[in-house]
Formats: C-alpha cells, structure tokens, sequence
C-alpha cells in the first residue's frame, strides 16, 4: 500500500518531531560522541565548559528544515575547547545541522572537517557555523581552520579563525554558501597561504562583511588548481565561477584579491589597505585541457591604499583573458603620480598620490561618502520568493495543497543521467503520447498585495537523458494573462493581457535551443512570437542535457503604448537575449501578474516518449540581474 502524505499528515508528522526533540546536556566526550550519534530532528546537544579531546568524527547526521540538531555551549560566554586531533571534528554526509559556540584549538590537520564522505551524488547540505574560534592549526603545510568539500547551502557566521597552515577555510566544490561577519589572523609560525580559498567546481558563494589582518600570501583565492576526481559535482571549465566578495576590510596580505582559473566573480565595496606586493592577481593555476583562462571579474567600488611595497598593483599570468576584467569607481592611494596600469580602464576611478601619513578614518569616510569601500556596503534586500526544494511541503510555497500531478523531488536518478546540483531537485515529466508537465504560478497580488512593474526570475534547469523533443513547447517564465489572453491562441491586443514564457524547440545537433515565446500587443496571428536566445552571433541558448544551466529572465513593462518595454535573458550569467522595444500594453492596468513555472510539450503535437527535466533554486527578485547579488 502507498500512502499519501496529505498536509494534514504532514502537519502531524511535525508535531511529532517537535514533541520527541531531546534537550541534553553533556560534559564528558563519550557523553557527546553517544549523544550526537543518536541525535535526530530537532535534538539539540549542550556542551558544557571545559576542556575536551579532539579527533571525533560523525556520519549522517540529518535534521530537517525546521528541525535541524544543534550543538552548542551550556555557556556560550566560556565555550567548550576541543584540543588536538588531526581534526577536532568531522563530519560527513550531514544534513540540517548547526554548530556553535565551540572553540577548537591545535588539530594537527584540519581544525574542523566537514565532507560529502567522498560520494558527490549525496551531498551533505544546510550546515550553519556560527561563533567558533578555531585557533592555531597545524602550524605548516596543506592544515587548514575549516576544510569544507562537497558542501551546499551553509553559512559560516562570526567565527575566528586565528593561525593556520594552508586556508583559514578551504572549500572544494562547494555550492551556495556564505562566508560573513568573521575575523581570520594570521599568527607568527605559521604558513597561512590563503584565508578564504574557493575552487574545485565551486559557485554561488558569498563572503561579505569580514576582518582579514595579515593572513598570509591570499586573503581571497577565487579558484586554485583542484584534481579532476575532487570536482563537485562534475568538472567543468572553470576552478570557481558565481562568487561575490563584499564589504570586506583586508590588512595586509601579500595579495588581497586573487582570480585563479576562474570565470566571473564580483569584488566591490571592500576596504584593502597597505597589500605586501600586489592589490590583486589573475592567474592561470590550473592549465589542464579543458579549463577556460580566467575571465570576466568585476572589481568596483573599492577602497585601496598602498605604500611603496606596491609596485605593481595587478600582476597577469600567462593563458589568463585580462580584458575581460572590469574596474569601475574603485579609488587608489598609491605611490605613483597617476592611476596604475590596469587590465582596463577603471570606469570613474580615482587616484591619489601618497604624501605623506595619511587621516584613514577621515580618507575611509570621504570614499564612503563616494559609494566606495566596506563601509559603504549594504546587505542586500532580500529576494521575493526563493524555492529549493528540499522541504518535503515544497508546493506549499507555491499555495497548493499536494504536489502536482507529474513531479516529485529527487537527490538521486542516474537513470536518466541526473546529478544534484545541491541537494533535491524538481523532476517534471512530460509522458509519452501526451503534452503537460507542470505548470506552477507565483502570483503576486496574492502574495504581495501588489503586481510589479519589473521583475527578475531565476531557475537551474537540467534536461534529463530522455530528453529528446522532435518539436517545441514552453517552459517557464513572466506573464499577465489575467485568465483572458496572452496564451493558447488568445493573441494579446495591448489591453488584454501578455506573457513572456520561456520557450523550447526540437533538438538541433543534440541541443535545445531556447527562448521566449511572447504574446505581446504587435503580435501577429493567434500564436505568439518565438524570439530564440541568440545575441551577437553566439547561440548561448543552445542547451545539452545531463548538464545544469542556470537560466535568468528580466521583464520591463513598456510605458503604455510605447515600444520600451524590455526582455533579456541570461544563461550561466552571459547575456543570451537582449530586446527594449517591446510593447506588452496600452493601458497601466496590466503589469506582471506571475511567475509562471510552465512546462509543456506542443502545439497540438504529442511527446513521443517520456521525456524528464529538472528545476532548482527559484528566485524571484524585484532588481535587475546586473545589479543584483542574487544574479549568479
């Protein structure tokens, strides 16, 4: 007998969970190690000052999304202290788990280890770090504070990091993360080569608002040179790619900022004052067949001071793409008489000419009176609506009562040629002789009280093995339809409604291309227009399967009755589409009633067998792609 789990039951199981969550206090390690290894949803273990041996290990660990297991001081003003041990903890294949207030101290290898236990199709996901002081590790070779491998979704938050052989934290194939609010030191004796260091098929990662003094020859390493086998989830062309460094203050450091094998990435708004040799580096660490040479950093609205240890401020290594690079508004107190020499020209950017001792807080406040350095930097609004997946009450979010017909949630289908992107994922199937596969609707009167004007939406998408359409249908996207036209064969007349839904052809030498397919009101016939991703010559909207992509739309409403109205579109964060003449309405009484996550094969043609694709990481967001941290 299957059964179904209705909200009802859900709601149940909730409460059952709450009620046999366990509070426990432990001041012995086997108490802690017997405690911990029986821990489940909702459990939270109590640590109670002292000090403990180090070199515990822990497998499998789950929580859940509203019931993570919780370690933490009795105390957090006199935390516990884990002494020694190659690592004074280890944890692999986890899941909903927080760690705080502990204070680890003299592991031999890694102060702090946390793993997918080497099998990248079961991610260890949705860890929190939060107020660790992890001290003098190693103290030389590859012996980093934290080593994270194969982790998605986790947030490392106010910890120190004080004295370390290799990274203060090291992450390999590491995937949507934050690195905020931390202190990382160096300490006399030991090598300390990086603090933060990102690579390894790495992407999606945030480190804001951290104190970097003196930590070595790297404060940041964006990207590095990883093996093939420790990619995760797969190797691709680019040690790290999606990664933004903001509102940072770096003292010191041999090179603050350094791109490595790396595609992308957004340094802005950081304070960098007094680097031992260069302010940054673009490099070529991994030269392997295969890997792009590292390209398209953006460095703005920065705030960089230097004595007469800088003679270059911006060191290029051979195979790199430096014109890729853009510098925009950052301001540089050097000893030069002009701006340095840079890749490009820095678009605003200012220059002084050191004379002298230098009023720092009164320079530091003049820049942020500027829009420049750390202190300018303001967290991000947050986005409107974000969907992962992971709760079993996902379509919740989307205010039903049950999942809809033809989708369910996945870690693992190697069927069909999957690999999670970071944890589950949506599969959408369109059945063999039939056309629908989902169709989901973010609605914003309901949700917000109001409709926008403007709207930036985001998915990770996968085609699936089976993936073989002969023909085209829709797959997500914008629109205003308001259940009277701008769809099936309902031409739009510029007072009736629009859409902008995503669009999907036949394969084409293995690809499916992509696009918009628009009910807008210069439309012509019953259909809408089919506008393919396509913009100077590049086909970037050419998609293979077994492959993630992440796709990014932008819609614009148009001023009634005029031809501005803007679409574009992006793919892995390259603008694929680009149109501002569109004219959606005639009258303001339309706007962007929904997102609309739609996935259907036809016309009136039929699937001729089951075909699977699959959706991650929704975000819907009121800014503009370009301008906004959520576009990655």
């Amino acid at each position: 007998m299957i059964m179904k789990r209705t909200p009802f039951l859900a709601a149940i199981y909730l409460l059952l969970v709450q009620a046999f969550a366990v509070e426990t206090s432990v001041d012995t390690r086997q108490a802690l190690t017997q405690t911990l290894t029986k821990a489940q949803p909702g459990d939270t273990i109590r640590i109670a000052p002292g000090t403990y041996p180090g070199g515990l290990r822990f497998e499998s660990l789950h929580g859940t999304a509203q019931d993570p297991i919780v370690i933490t001081a009795v105390d957090p003003e006199n935390p516990p202290t884990f002494e020694g041990g190659n690592s004074a903890f280890q944890f692999s294949q986890c899941a909903h788990l927080v760690l705080r207030h502990v204070r680890i101290r003299r592991a031999t290898a890694n102060g702090l280890n946390i793993d997918d236990g080497g099998r990248p199709d079961t991610r260890t996901h949705h860890i929190t770090l939060e107020d660790l002081a992890i001290l003098e590790t190693g103290p030389k070779g590859n012996r980093d504070g934290i080593k994270l491998s194969g982790l998605d979704h986790f947030t490392v938050r106010r910890c120190t990091i004080h004295g370390w052989g290799g990274s203060a934290i090291d992450l390999v194939g590491c995937h949507h993360g934050v690195i905020e609010q931390c202190t990382f030191e160096g300490k006399e004796g030991f090598t300390q080569s990086n603090a933060v260091q990102m690579k390894g098929g790495s992407s999606d990662l945030q480190v804001l608002r951290n104190t970097f003094r003196d930590v070595g020859h790297r404060s940041i390493n964006i990207g590095g040179h990883t093996g093939r086998p420790y990619f995760r989830p797969q190797v691709d062309d680019y040690e790290a790619t999606r990664i933004e460094v903001a509102g940072n203050t770096f003292h010191g450091s041999m090179s603050p900022i350094v791109w490595a094998t790396a595609k992308g990435g957004h340094v802005h708004h950081n304070t960098i004052l007094y680097p031992e040799k260069w302010v940054l580096r673009i490099l070529q660490e991994n030269a392997e067949e295969g890997f792009a040479p590292s390209q398209g950093g953006q460095f703005e609205n920065n705030v960089i001071v230097c004595d007469a240890r800088v003679v270059i401020p911006v060191n290029i290594g051979g195979g790199t793409a430096p014109s890729t690079f853009t510098f925009q508004n950052n301001y540089w107190r050097t000893q030069h008489r002009r701006l340095p020499d840079l890749p490009t020209e820095d678009r605003r950017g200012q220059h002084e000419q050191a004379d002298g001792d230098v009023d720092l807080d009164a320079l530091l406040a003049a820049q942020q009176a500027r829009g420049r350095g750390a202190a300018a930097y303001t967290l991000p609004s947050a986005p409107l609506f974000k969907c992962d997946f992971e709760s079993p009450q996902w379509y919740q979010d989307w205010d039903l009562d049950a999942p809809p017909r033809n989708t369910d949630t996945v870690e693992d289908d190697t069927d069909r040629g999957f690999t999670a992107r970071d944890g589950k994922a949506l599969r959408i199937r369109v059945q063999e002789g039939g056309h629908y596969g989902t169709s989901l609707q973010y609605r914003f009167a309901k949700q917000l009280g109001e409709e926008p004007e403007a709207i930036m939406f985001q998915y990770d998408l996968r085609f699936g093995r089976d993936w073989k359409p002969e023909r085209g249908g829709k797959l997500p996207g914008i629109a205003g339809t308001y259940d009277k036209a701008g769809w099936g064969g309902r031409p739009a007349d510029g007072t009736n409604g629009w859409s902008a839904r995503g669009l999907f052809e036949g394969m084409q030498d293995g690809r499916t291309p992509i696009g918009y397919y628009c009910y807008h009101a210069d439309m012509k016939g019953k259909y809408g227009s089919h506008w393919r991703w396509e913009t100077e010559g590049e086909d970037r909207g050419q998609l293979a399967n077994e492959r993630w992509y992440r796709i990014t739309q932008y819609a614009k409403m148009n001023t009634p009755g005029k031809n501005d109205g803007i679409l574009q579109g992006w793919v892995d964060g390259q603008l694929a589409f680009d149109r501002q003449d569109i004219r959606m309405r005639d009258t303001d009484q339309l706007k962007i009633e929904t997102i609309w996550l739609n996935v259907y094969y036809g016309g009136s043609w039929q699937a001729a067998s089951d075909y699977h694709l699959y959706i991650d990481n929704v975000l819907i967001s009121r800014e503009h792609p370009e301008a906004s941290p959520h576009f990655r």
